[in-house]
Parts: structure tokens; sequence; C-alpha cells
């Protein structure tokens, strides 16, 4: 491990974001148990920033094998066998957690949602992460889902006990640290620093013109996992009552549980697989809406893309998603799991109006959510760490030679 001085140099430096003169780059170990959809999305935006403060060689992430294709930047990554949510899938994740830490030496583990959490936290050996700091984010707790309640209550009851294996808790909305505070979660172990994505190009994309037909009187694009906590189901209710002219573009594939994945698809919606990010960001420029239709979201990088891109936003109203959508402003909240309420509300948009929400939905991005402030916030809370870390060490040897 490296000094207690230089750790307080990486601090001093870290609001600013850049390591200190003759102080040595803080050293990073990202950890997910799954990377499609929104944790790739998160991890390749910090990725971007920490490479470049930190260098390569001082980023690692750690996901499963067959999901690393979505990393940016393969070369920092390693790869875990994952068949499941289940025990050896759970035990292949320790051992590469602890092979990793061995070889790369981080002074920072951050676990990505709630299996990668509980991983580390429970089962990783304790020496392990003896002399790092660790950052847990629960990218939406498992406790929020709309689950069975013994569910629910099982997974409180692990974020509760595991508290104290966490220096920070990352809460990534107001929504979230509320929940984590109504949890029992201590208030002095979170901190809230809600998501941000980096802007896009001001060129434009074009999707293919296949996608929409030129008759569309309203179009519609849908990013993300097809599975229930996305509502993926409901929107296919939604597809096949609503007005006629409204067409649907599917971006994305079942990755938990595909929930609704055997319904038949309507003949308006069309379903895309998984897209690149480029052919992600030019169906949402081709459309006049982006929906999310969400049973549960800790925040949504879905809905802030589509804000970046200047597109209005149909949502549940749900958790955190009222903090993205004002509603009749940037677009429109409807009641969780009602397809009809969601078919109504797109129903009731002109692409006039589409136009003048998305309008304000950009302003909205550029005002509220830039990423270099995100960034320098979240490596300013690194060194912090670091440096509180290095102070307990040096409390320690003082009282030892004492």
């Amino acid at each position: 491990m490296k000094s207690a001085n230089i750790a307080a140099s990486s601090f001093e430096a870290a609001p600013v974001g850049v390591a200190g003169r003759g102080a040595e780059p803080i050293k990073v170990l990202h950890v997910a148990e799954t990377l499609i959809g929104g944790p790739a999305s998160y991890i390749n935006a910090v990725l971007t920033d920490q490479i470049g403060h930190f260098g390569r060689e001082g980023v690692r992430v750690i996901g499963p094998s067959d999901h690393l294709r979505y990393i940016a930047e393969p070369n920092v990554c390693v790869g875990f066998e994952r068949s499941g949510r289940d025990f050896a899938s759970a035990h292949r994740l320790k051992r590469c957690i602890e092979d990793v830490i061995a070889a790369f030496d981080p002074e920072i583990v951050h676990l990505h949602s709630f299996f990668a959490g509980f991983v580390a936290r429970a089962m990783v050996h304790r020496k392990s992460l003896a002399c790092r700091s660790v950052i847990y984010c629960p990218h939406g707790w498992a406790f929020s889902r709309r689950v069975s309640l013994a569910s629910r209550w099982m997974s409180r009851g692990v974020e509760w006990a595991l508290q104290g294996r966490a220096d920070a808790i990352h809460c990534i909305s107001q929504h979230e640290y509320l929940c984590g505070a109504r949890a029992g979660i201590r208030g002095d172990r979170m901190f809230c620093l809600p998501n941000r994505i980096p802007d896009a190009p001001a060129e434009p994309f074009r999707a293919p013109s296949s996608i929409f037909s030129p008759a569309a009187s309203l179009r519609v694009a849908f990013v993300g996992r097809l599975d229930q906590q996305k509502g993926f189901d409901v929107l296919v209710q939604a597809a096949r009552i609503t007005r006629a002219g409204v067409e649907f573009a599917v971006a994305g594939a079942p990755a938990v549980d595909g929930f609704g994945k055997g319904e038949p698809i309507p003949a308006n919606m069309r379903l895309l697989g998984w897209l690149a990010p480029a052919e992600t960001q030019a169906l949402v420029r081709e459309a006049d809406v982006v929906v999310v239709p969400s049973r549960w979201e800790g925040f949504s990088l879905a809905a802030l893309e589509a804000m970046r891109a200047g597109k209005a936003l149909v949502a549940s109203r749900v958790d955190a998603l009222p903090e993205l959508v004002d509603h009749q402003i940037t677009g429109l909240l409807t009641p969780p799991c009602d397809a009809r309420a969601l078919a109504e509300a797109l129903g009731s948009l002109s692409r006039e109006r589409a136009r003048e929400m998305g309008r304000a939905a950009r302003r909205k991005f550029e005002l509220f959510f830039s990423f270099e402030m995100y960034a320098n916030a979240l490596r300013w809370r690194y060194g912090a760490l670091c440096f509180a870390r290095a102070g307990q060490a040096e409390h320690k040897r003082l009282r030892r030679a004492g």
C-alpha cells in the first residue's frame, strides 16, 4: 500500500481532479456482478475520466466474462465465469476479487449493485479489504424492488447488517438516500451524488429509415433490459391499444428475468436487440419520445440519455423518475404498471408538443447534469476516503508507539 503522505497528496488534489505533483494517482477497482444495461453505461462513463487521471495502470474492472464486451476499455477488465445468481458464481466472483486485489493493490474498491456488494462485503476474506477503502453503490436498493415481501425484508436485513463493511455508501438519487435512511442505514455512511453522463457530440445521428415508417405520427423509443423492472410487458400492452400512427422501436434484450418476453409483439413495435452506443444514440435522436415504464428505478440512465438528446420522456411516476421528469414540462408521468394510462399519455402527444418538451429536457440536462462536476466529486470522495484511512493508520501507529 502507498504511504499516508501519498494518500494525503491525492486528497488535496482530488477536488480539482488531478494527482498532486510527486504523488501517485489513486488505484481504483470497480466490481460488478452484471454489466448489461445501466452498469456498463455508468462504468464506461467514469472509466474514461478515471483513466485520464489515474492512467490505465490505475483502474481495473471485474465483471462477468461474457459481459466484458460492453466495456469500452477491455484492457482494464478482468472476467469471472457467471452461470447465474447462484452460489457457484458468487464463489467465483469472491475468488476473482481476492486475486485482483492481491495483484493490483487498489486503494479504492468500488462495488456496484446488490450482488457485488454482498459478495465483497460478506464473502471476501477480511484481510483482502483491511487496507482498502470500500465504496458501495446499490444503484437502486434491492429492498425497493416490487417483489415479494419476504425478498424485500431479506435484502433489507442484509443491507442493514453489512453497512459497516463499507466506508461509504453512494446513493444515486435523493429517493435512494431517503429509502436507505428509512431502512436504518446510517446517515454518516451514505452520501448522495446523483448519476451523470457525459454530453454527446452535437452532430445528429441518423437511424436507418426502416426503423420508423414515414407515416408514423409519433415515434417512440425504449432502451433497456426487457425485464420485469423495466416494465417491458406494460409497454407491449400499451402499444396494442395506443392510437393509430404511434410506432415503437425497442433496443434491448432480456437480462435478468426476461419478464414479458413471451408476449406476442404488436405490429406497431419493432425489436432491435442490443445496439452499440452510437446506434442507441441514433435511435433516440430519431425518436420523438423516449418511454421509461419501469416498476422501480433507483435513477435511470436511459432517461438521462433521452434528456441529453433533447427528447420528451414518458415515464412511470415511481421512485427517482420524478426527480428527472417534470410533468407537462419535460415529459409526462404515468402510474406504474398502468398500460392504459401509458397509452393515453402517448396518444395525447403531438410531434410538435414532444419537441417542445424535448427542448425543455435538454435545457434541464445542461443546467443540472454536468458530468465534469460529477467526476470531480467522485474523485474527491476517493481521495477523502484514502486520506481518512491514512489518518486512522497513523493514529493506530502512534497508539502502539505510545
